[in-house]
């Protein structure tokens, strides 16, 4: 395929590389002219243009890699840079024409002066990370990291019977998965070489070749249905926000800390265990305020039905709330069983029945 220029970005514009006679003219390009693909001329040069005389041009790096596609598929395509190097500086494009690494030289081919290749830099975080991957890597027992594979499948078993078991048998769920909980913790904390901080997605998983197992989600496995009191269902859990955050804190702290290493290099990608950690905590301090809340309510009041709506159209994930009034005026908004919804209507009188659980969290329930 035969390229007439070549799009390239500089730190703020883009450009139109073309080759004359004697120049490389780096028409910059705007609207008038982003559909003209003719070659330029000196004449038309404006003041954004550049043209660089081939006497002043020293040598061309080409500095990149291939491309992969948003599904991490590997391509054809050239991602990297050129670097003109003249008699008085350098200047550094971005490649953004969809051309192989071959089209690009031959691009540049014939040119009176050298086109070099060049491997793109190495940057330090990538190196100590590579030098740490590798030691991990070392470490690993084949054999137990299967045994740990299949665990966490078993978890994942346990997780799905879960949902049936639930709200019937809340006491047994919760013990087993609080032993477990504990039990993937100390291996967390015991054997750093097949764990990670660091959760990469699917298309970076297939590009890096990733094969520790990701810490929040190994943690989080057992334990991911006690977060339902707190987080979803007709439960209206109050007071839970501040030891949530407390837990949260501390279990970032205890895992950051034997996870020294691997943080220093990956600070951004940290950013996803701080918010599976923030879901761990939830199910913690969730599953224990449940645990804890005894079978008496604490109080009980009634109320009158003023407002009632549906806040998600799809069946499958609506949320049903309702506004009621209380015999001294006030008035607040709880959410509801699917089944109350149907049944009851404005004007309606309802029971409002809270619990206390650890924490001071509270739990309060819509009853008819």
């Amino acid at each position: 395929m035969e390229h007439t220029y070549l799009e390239i970005a500089g730190k703020t514009k883009i450009y139109r590389l073309f080759r004359l006679k004697n120049e490389l003219f780096l028409r910059h390009t705007n609207e008038q002219n982003e559909n003209d693909p003719t070659l330029p001329k000196i004449e038309t040069k404006t003041s954004r243009d550049l043209v660089l005389p081939f006497s002043q041009i020293k040598n061309i790096s080409v500095c990149g890699d291939v491309h992969y596609d948003e599904n991490g598929k590997k391509t054809d395509l050239f991602f990297g840079d050129i670097i003109i190097e003249t008699n008085q500086n350098h200047r550094k494009f971005e490649v953004i024409s969809d051309i192989t690494e071959a089209e690009l030289l031959e691009f540049f081919a014939d040119m009176p002066f050298p086109i070099k290749k060049k491997a793109p830099p190495t940057p330090k975080e990538d190196k100590l990370e590579k030098a740490y991957r590798k030691e991990m890597r070392e470490k690993r027992n084949p054999f137990l990291q299967k045994c740990i594979s299949i665990y966490l499948f078993a978890q994942l078993g346990f997780m799905i019977i879960s949902i049936f078991l639930l709200s019937k048998h809340f006491d047994a769920v919760f013990t087993i998965s609080a032993i477990l909980f504990f039990i993937n913790l100390a291996l967390v904390l015991a054997l750093p070489a097949y764990f990670s901080v660091y959760h990469p997605g699917k298309n970076e998983r297939r590009i890096k070749n990733h094969d520790e197992m990701p810490i929040g989600v190994f943690l989080w496995a057992p334990i991911v249905f006690n977060a339902a009191p707190l987080l979803f269902g007709d439960y209206n859990a109050e007071g839970w926000i501040l030891p949530t955050i407390i837990c949260t804190l501390l279990l970032i702290a205890v895992i950051f800390a034997r996870y020294i290493r691997e943080v220093k290099f990956i600070k951004t990608g940290a950013i996803v265990f701080v918010l599976l950690a923030f879901l761990i905590s939830a199910s913690i301090i969730g599953g224990i305020g449940m645990k804890t809340m005894g079978d008496e309510p604490v109080s009980t009041q009634s109320a009158q039905i003023v407002h009632y709506r549906k806040e998600n159209r799809r069946k499958s994930s609506a949320v049903y709330k309702i506004t009621v009034k209380f015999p001294d005026g006030t008035e607040e908004t709880y959410t509801i069983p699917s089944s109350m919804y149907q049944s009851k209507d404005a004007g309606d009188t309802v029971y409002l029945e809270t619990y206390e659980g650890a924490f001071g969290m509270t739990f309060t329930y819509v009853r008819d």
